[in-house]
């Protein structure tokens, strides 16, 4: 056990490896990380540009939509006065009953074979069975 400490002890890397290519391999490590940490800076300030752009198309958006709302805020409406307002009552043609009188069905009674009920019913019929018909 002692041998192998003496031999960890006196362990040099000068005897192993060339120092030249030592000195290779750490520039190329050196130049590999410089690129990566470059990329990382580089990519993470690119998508701050991107979401400031976006924050700034939003908020224009955003102002825009203010600004054409502004034609209809309810503020800006001029409404008549109720004096002005001339609305339609509904109006009744006669007065309500319990009971009609004979007089009252002739003179309101809508028949309805005089008012074409039975052919729009005829109509639609011939037309949902023309709709089946063209069902396979």
């Amino acid at each position: 056990m002692a041998k192998f400490l003496d031999r960890i002890k006196s362990f040099q890397i000068r005897d192993y490896v060339n120092m030249k290519a030592f000195l290779l391999v750490m520039f190329g490590f050196l130049v590999i990380t410089l690129f990566i940490s470059a990329s990382i800076v580089l990519l993470s300030l690119q998508s701050r540009r991107k979401a400031e752009e976006s924050v700034r198309e939003q908020s224009s958006f955003v102002e825009s939509l203010d600004s054409s709302l502004d034609l209809f805020r309810t503020g800006d409406f001029i409404f008549p006065e109720q004096e002005d307002l001339k609305i339609d009552t509904p109006f009744f043609q006669r007065e309500p009953q319990d009971r009609w009188s004979s007089e009252d069905i002739d003179r309101y009674w809508i028949a309805p074979e005089d008012s074409g009920i039975g052919e729009i019913g005829e109509h639609n019929r011939a037309l949902i069975e023309e709709m089946l018909d063209r069902v396979p």
